[in-house]
């Protein structure tokens, strides 16, 4: 069993930018999903290029960001607007890091 999952984790290291915004998003979804269920994802307030913002529209703005990441044709280019994409993704997953449990 273990000699398996690290055959995959190894074939997942050859684009692991790609694998790290995937898995980022998958895993938001679900906890946006279940997470929901158990906490209030708007009692925590941010505060981002001068606006505030709940726990819950952080996460959804993670999800439209690596949604819009994922469907880069051009993924690999690091072009202006995936530039963009990707700094904002990583502010804002900064700033709800140790918020993401439940």
């Amino acid at each position: 069993m273990f000699k398996s999952k690290k055959k995959k984790v190894s074939e997942e290291c050859w684009n692991l930018d790609y694998e790290l915004c995937k898995w980022l998003n998958e895993h938001l979804k679900v906890y946006l999903e279940e997470a929901s269920k158990v906490v209030d994802l708007e009692f925590y307030h941010f505060k981002y290029r001068g606006k505030e913002y709940t726990q819950m529209e952080i996460i959804k703005r993670l999800i439209d960001i690596t949604d819009f990441m994922l469907e880069d044709i051009d993924y690999f280019s690091e072009g202006i607007e995936l530039t963009k994409a990707k700094n904002e993704m990583y502010d804002l997953l900064k700033m709800v890091h140790w918020h993401l449990w439940w």
